[in-house]
């Protein structure tokens, strides 16, 4: 009570016996050592710890679901019935592709991870890269209807007739990052 309020302080004491000549003991030293500054700081770090340990849960937690909702869509993707896939960035690169798209492409998962010119190579020359690349540059989805494209299966060039979609997938800034085909 230094300053007329009571606070808390905590303090360490240690005894220790004191002895005369002849071995006796004729008294005690009793030490202290004012410890505030400590145990308010461990205090502290526990709390912080224990925070620590409750955002860390949530986290897990907010993991694990993310992870659920992931492969669920992952999943529904897969195995939707319609042929969609997943082109990222620029170069086009086929992020994903379920197995409609692959056997509409005549290609294999092999194609997972290469640029879509070079995945295609027969689509060189045809209107596809361009209309691609107007999507990524414009941000606005295309539509056709019974749209000619020339596709290789089985070492043949075959023509087929698509109704497609190109739709831009944004990023956080709003920027056209990817599209789903």
């Amino acid at each position: 009570m230094a300053d007329g309020s009571i606070r808390e302080t905590f303090v360490d004491y240690t005894y220790q016996p004191l002895h005369d000549l002849s071995g006796n003991r004729n008294g005690v030293l009793v030490m202290s050592f004012e410890i505030t500054d400590r145990v308010r700081s461990r205090q502290l770090l526990e709390k912080y710890a224990s925070e620590l340990a409750d955002v860390n849960i949530q986290l897990s937690k907010a993991n694990a679901e993310l992870f659920k909702s992931e492969s669920r869509f992952k999943y529904l993707f897969k195995e939707a019935p319609v042929a969609i896939g997943l082109l990222r960035g620029s170069e086009l690169v086929v992020e994903s592709a379920n197995a409609k798209i692959l056997e509409v492409w005549g290609k294999t998962e092999k194609i997972i991870g290469m640029e879509l010119a070079q995945a295609l190579p027969e689509i060189q020359g045809q209107p596809f890269l361009s209309i691609l690349n107007d999507v990524l540059t414009s941000g606005k989805p295309f539509f056709a209807e019974e749209i000619a494209a020339s596709l290789e299966h089985n070492g043949v060039l075959k023509e087929f007739f698509f109704n497609l979609v190109y739709q831009p997938v944004k990023d956080e800034t709003g920027l056209t990052s990817d599209i789903l085909v």
